[in-house]
């Protein structure tokens, strides 16, 4: 790169001269090894600057709260059901998730954020995306956990988690460029309060378990799976989606019994399982195929990022003062 441009290259970008990597870990001993490593999720975001990245690393105890107020800041973890029943085995080596128990807010000056492979779980665990922009919520596992947009929101990605539900915390909200994709929803949407301001809402190559309706307006539905449950609202376009029941005023969607499309998958993994075995009527491929697994981005098993990670290791067991220790580890690159 000329000396010219490359002078304008970082005043176009100053966030990349100060970006970092913080590392996060609620066990004390692995949280004091280095002068970007802390305790708490708290502490890393009141430390965190514009560009840097914060790895939350596995742990066997659940993180707290937190709230974002810098902006472009990204928050991974290593991913979901990577051990136990339902889970998809040998993706990490270390298989203890990094869990947040309380409320992680997207706030006002977190625009440009994106949390991925984290997993929220509990009775207060909670994402909260309030007055921001171009937010990306991707990868992540709630297992009884909202999503909640309020205030004014705009350029929203949620794709490929393993959700639960999203919904508008009051009235009274303007939700501008929503796109939901790819991901598994065990409960129902709520995005229809006559009270919002709606635009640019998105729901594609989803799977839904749920018995119950999702509740949308304003939005374009299409390439989706309904195992159960139907959906509801007012000026949605709906179309070319695998149901199980005829969605009044909406003709253009193939009513199949799941059976006949071959899913859930017995005996695959909680995630896996709702992967359409091939067929050229429910599984064509490409773009506009059904479910998590299909479009231009599809889902990822267990939620891994899209970072190297090691996926075994092993290591001496027993050494001697001043003698050597021979470690074996393989690592992958993900997509």
């Amino acid at each position: 790169m000329r000396p010219v441009l490359h002078l304008l290259f970082l005043l176009l970008c100053p966030a990349m001269l100060h970006a970092r990597i913080l590392r996060v870990n609620n066990n004390a001993v692995l949280a004091t090894t280095c002068i970007t490593c802390y305790p708490s999720l708290q502490n890393a975001l009141s430390a965190a600057q514009d560009g840097d990245t914060i790895h939350m690393e596995g742990s066997s105890a659940a993180y707290g709260s937190g709230t974002v107020t810098v902006p472009n800041l990204v928050i991974i973890g290593p991913g979901y059901k990577l051990s136990g029943a339902g889970s998809n085995p040998d993706l990490q080596a270390n298989t203890w998730p990094a869990t947040i128990a309380g409320t992680l807010t997207f706030g006002a000056g977190s625009q440009g954020g994106t949390v991925m492979g984290i997993r929220f779980a509990g009775t207060n665990a909670a994402l909260d995306i309030t007055s921001t922009s171009n937010i990306t919520v991707r990868r992540n596992f709630f297992e009884i956990t909202e999503i909640t947009l309020a205030g004014t929101t705009t350029n929203v990605l949620i794709a490929e988690n393993y959700a639960y539900r999203i919904t508008q915390n009051v009235n009274a909200q303007t939700i501008n460029n929503l796109t939901v994709r790819n991901n598994v929803f065990t409960n129902t949407l709520s995005l229809n309060d006559s009270g919002d301001q709606m635009a640019g809402l998105v729901v594609v190559h989803n799977t839904f378990t749920h018995a119950g309706t999702q509740a949308v307006r304003d939005a374009e539905v299409a390439y989706n799976v309904f195992v159960q449950g139907t959906i509801a609202g007012s000026n949605n376009t709906v179309h070319d989606n695998l149901v199980t029941q005829v969605i009044p005023g909406f003709p253009d969607n193939l009513v199949v019994p799941m059976a006949n499309v071959g899913i859930p998958v017995v005996g695959a993994s909680d995630d896996a399982q709702w992967d359409i075995p091939a067929h050229p009527v429910y599984a064509p491929g490409g773009a506009d195929a059904y479910g998590i697994f299909s479009g231009i981005s599809p889902y990822r098993l267990s939620g891994i990022p899209g970072t190297p990670t090691i996926y075994a290791l092993s290591s001496t067991v027993n050494a001697l003062p001043g003698g050597q220790v021979q470690v074996t580890l393989s690592t992958r690159a993900n997509p």
